[in-house]
Order: C-alpha cells, then sequence, then structure tokens
C-alpha cells in the first residue's frame, strides 16, 4: 500500500507540472528551475562527501560531477521524468 502511495504522488506531481508547464504558467516554470537548482547542489554535495577516503578522489569526481551527469542526476532526482 506504501508503493502505491508513493506512485499516485508521484504521478500526480508529474501530471500538474506537466499541466501548469502546458498552460506556459510561470509559477510552475520558476519552481521547476528552483526544484532543479536545489537538488542539484544536493547531488554535488552528497557526491563530495561520498568522495571522501577515497584514493581515486579526483577522477571519480570529474566523472560523477561532469555537466552532462549533474543534469541527468538533478532531473531523475527532482521527481521530473
Amino acid at each position: 500500500m506504501l508503493m502505491q502511495f508513493r506512485t499516485f504522488v508521484s504521478g500526480a506531481y508529474t501530471k500538474q507540472t506537466l499541466k501548469n508547464l502546458n498552460m506556459r504558467d510561470g509559477a510552475a516554470l520558476t519552481s521547476m528551475v528552483m526544484t532543479s537548482s536545489l537538488v542539484g547542489a544536493v547531488y554535488v554535495m552528497q557526491s563530495k562527501v561520498q568522495a571522501n577516503g577515497r584514493s581515486d578522489r579526483e577522477e571519480w569526481l570529474n566523472k560523477i560531477l561532469s555537466w552532462e551527469e549533474s543534469f541527468v542526476q538533478a532531473f531523475k532526482m527532482s521527481e521530473l521524468r
């Protein structure tokens, strides 16, 4: 039942976001950009914490903090799919 509730919430959020973007709603666009930006910052901080103690820290950070990977992860984490 918990999974059903989570799926419903995620689906409703996605539906509302797409509806508002389709209506060219400025507040919805601002909310989407701010959410993605905040989640992107959290992803970078989380990655830096995970990199502590790794022998290949710099190479690993360069790989997972590339622009493409950061955008993909921020998009995934912000439930905008």
